[in-house]
């Protein structure tokens, strides 16, 4: 109620020529502040049931095969990651009001989203140490990230100056670095590795769901009632979807990993880190897994391309008010239609394209996206100087998007395939402080361009960044050995995509196969804190 309030009474002066309209923003906030309570509460049910009862994990079936709960898990953790995404490009969309209403410059406006970069590649490292480690359930641990940024990003709404805009950005992106952390390691203990592709392309084609969700809720809440009214209700059904998660099921870990872990870790992945309490635990991961050349050069690749992506995020709404002329609910509509035609249609469509080809050549997942990213490239130059309308940028980032996520799964397959199952949320939170490192570069490197000569201008940097990331991937498929082949054993049995919701079967479930490990390997396996 105090933040409510705190919400109405500063937005009086927006809202005091149209009656109307504060009834509607106070209609919207009532039931907006009715379904935080019922979900609170259901949250509270779902994690109370949780502890009361004794820890369990999943019936295992054979190595080599999909983990019981396998279905539920990846809707789960598809369900979470587009609202991670939502609430990320929410403000993106609204972003030309906040500047208006807090008299801000183009590079101040750009301050949220470094500052919440720091804490999500920091916040990342703690929670890839706690994860692997098992000193949380994992489960618990994404639960009350997810009710965190929810809250957070409800709150967004009730800023009254650029200082709340940074401090509740650093929570937000704080709680989001914990789904990479939690989701994908436990995505390869349920799926096999010939599995794993697709199964990632699931997941990661919410990315562009949840882009388009942010930009045109955004785009249309904030047109129609005001940015502050926007970033209230994108926020309230992540409070819903973390009442789901504390009852996914924790396969034994590494079980579908036996015989598959890179020859240079044999020796790593029966040690746990000695010395030097957490810190120096966390060195000694961070050493095993920058030793592995395949990982290096795949994360290298992803973070030139994320840096352009993540500048054009951020900025592109923006230039399209500018230079196109269209209103903030158009250019949310056009971020929102390009995202779910082009960014989902890619990954999908490129993340099984690669699955099939690994079976054939062992570099597939370098060279699907070797092969994509220059034509991704000069249609995101087209979108930048030919957009003269609505449908023509619509159009050309729509192409630009389609190729560009094709790297999106191959590169995930690629950094979990390539280390062992007891440092894969440390490898993934290490990509992560990597990639948002430079992350943080590219919108305030657009928007210091900008104020010193013209948005337009800056924004070229995009395609040539763009273009620079194609040279990692080629450098992956001809200078680096190939990966291990997956078995033919693994590739038995149906690899549709719609395979991969169903359940294994009943009988794979009861057969319970013995796993041949020794102690050490058991309890870096399997414990569970």
């Amino acid at each position: 109620r105090s933040a409510m309030h705190i919400w109405l009474k500063g937005s009086s002066t927006q809202v005091s020529s149209s009656p109307p309209r504060d009834r509607i923003s106070r209609r919207l906030a009532r039931h907006a502040l009715l379904l935080i309570l019922g979900s609170v509460l259901s949250l509270a049910c779902c994690w109370t049931e949780m502890l009361s009862s004794t820890e369990k994990t999943a019936p295992s079936v054979a190595e080599g095969q999909r983990q019981a709960g396998a279905r539920y898990a990846l809707l789960t953790f598809t369900a979470v990651n587009l609202l991670n995404y939502m609430d990320r490009m929410a403000p993106n969309s609204v972003k030309e009001l906040m500047i208006k209403e807090f008299h801000l410059s183009d590079a101040e406006s750009a301050l949220p989203g470094t500052f919440g970069l720091v804490a999500y590649l920091l916040c990342g490292q703690v929670a890839g140490l706690i994860v692997d480690k098992r000193w949380v359930d994992p489960r618990h641990l994404l639960g009350g990230a997810v009710l965190v940024w929810s809250l957070a990003t409800l709150l967004v709404g009730c800023s009254q100056s650029l200082a709340h805009l940074i401090a509740l950005k650093v929570v937000v992106n704080a709680g989001e670095s914990c789904f990479a952390a939690v989701a994908y390691p436990l995505l390869a203990d349920f799926y096999p590795p010939a599995e794993r592709p697709t199964a990632y392309a699931v997941v990661l084609g919410a990315i562009p769901f949840g882009c388009a969700l942010g930009f045109g809720l955004g785009g249309i809440l904030g047109d129609m009632f005001g940015w502050r009214a926007a970033m209230f209700m994108v926020g309230v059904p992540g409070l819903m979807v973390a009442s789901l998660i504390p009852f996914i099921s924790l396969p034994p870990r590494g079980v579908n990993d036996v015989g598959e872990v890179a020859p240079e870790f044999a020796a790593v992945n029966i040690k746990d880190g000695h010395g030097g309490g957490a810190i120096g635990q966390l060195f000694d991961a961070y050493r095993a897994v920058l030793s592995q050349t395949h990982w290096v050069m795949c994360c290298a690749a992803v973070v030139v391309q994320s840096l352009s992506m993540t500048a054009a995020a951020e900025w592109y709404p923006t230039y399209l008010h500018r230079f196109v002329g269209i209103s903030t609910k158009e250019a949310g509509m056009v971020m929102g239609v390009a995202l779910v035609t082009g960014g989902c249609g890619g990954t999908l469509l490129f993340g099984r394209l690669a699955q099939q080809a690994a079976a054939s050549y062992e570099s597939a997942y370098f060279l699907v996206p070797a092969l994509l990213i220059v034509p991704g490239a000069l249609c995101l130059a087209a979108a930048v100087n030919l957009a003269n309308s609505a449908l023509i940028s619509c159009f050309w980032l729509s192409a630009s998007l389609f190729f560009t996520f094709s790297f999106q799964a191959p590169a995930t397959a690629i950094m979990i395939n390539a280390v062992p199952p007891h440092l894969r949320a440390q490898s993934t939170a290490l990509s992560a402080l990597i990639s948002k490192s430079f992350d943080m570069a590219g919108p305030l490197a657009i928007g210091i361009v900008s104020d010193l000569s013209d948005l337009k201008t800056a924004m070229q940097l995009l395609w040539i960044v763009s273009l620079a990331s194609d040279v990692f991937w080629w450098a992956g498929y001809w200078l680096l050995s190939p990966l291990p082949k997956v078995t033919a054993a693994s590739h038995e049995g149906d690899l549709s995509l719609a395979s991969l919701f169903s359940e294994p079967a009943k009988e794979a479930c009861d057969e319970r196969a013995p796993i041949s490990r020794s102690g050490k390997q058991e309890q870096a396996y399997s414990s569970i804190a």
